[in-house]
């Protein structure tokens, strides 16, 4: 379906891990709360976006928050959203590649990606220190370790219908054999409800 989309949207295969799809604002609380962020951690939002989450986390928590988007135009219009925030203090929006950029500072990373690009993050991830904390919105890691907590939310839209949405949280501080080691093919197969 996504490849469908991106072809009526005019994307070519490959880019449509780069399409803009903001995370409703509060599930962006959520992830926030369930990472426990404090004036003390540094944010990466990994696919930034219009940075709702960079700039939430800085506004709220007072710490230093970052996103990166490959898109030039969006990330343009985040840092201009930053600066009308008044947050240039707390929030730096960059143009780049997540795959390229070096997040090593993170306490805690969001990401709202496809699957195919956040299972190539693992590796960073990995080399992230004790106590970080990973958020995704949406879909878990694949091929990566057990979520520590999944928390599902129902969110009721404008029209009346409700839209589901889950967030997956990791702490790097949970020691965990990846998925790939025990064997199980379906990411996230062995989590249901929350916890």
């Amino acid at each position: 379906m996504f490849v469908i989309l991106s072809l009526l949207l005019g994307v070519s295969p490959g880019e449509e891990e780069s399409l803009f799809a903001p995370t409703p604002m509060p599930v962006v609380a959520r992830m926030l709360e369930l990472a426990k962020v404090t004036k003390d951690d540094v944010v990466w939002d990994l696919g930034c976006g219009d940075g709702r989450i960079p700039i939430l986390a800085s506004k709220k928590y007072k710490c230093k928050s970052f996103g990166v988007d490959i898109d030039r135009k969006i990330a343009n219009h985040a840092a201009s959203l930053v600066a009308l925030n008044g947050l240039k203090n707390y929030v730096t929006i960059y143009y780049g590649d997540v795959l390229e950029t070096d997040f090593s500072n993170a306490t805690v990373i969001t990401i709202y990606l496809m699957p195919s690009l956040s299972k190539r993050l693992i590796p960073a991830f990995e080399e992230l220190p004790v106590g970080t904390r990973i958020v995704a919105h949406a879909k878990p890691i694949p091929g990566w370790r057990k979520p520590t907590r999944v928390v599902r939310m129902r969110l009721k839209q404008k029209d009346g219908k409700y839209e589901d949405h889950t967030i997956y949280l990791w702490r790097l501080d949970v020691v965990e054999t990846t998925r790939s080691n025990l064997g199980l093919s379906e990411p996230g197969a062995a989590t249901t409800g929350s916890r």
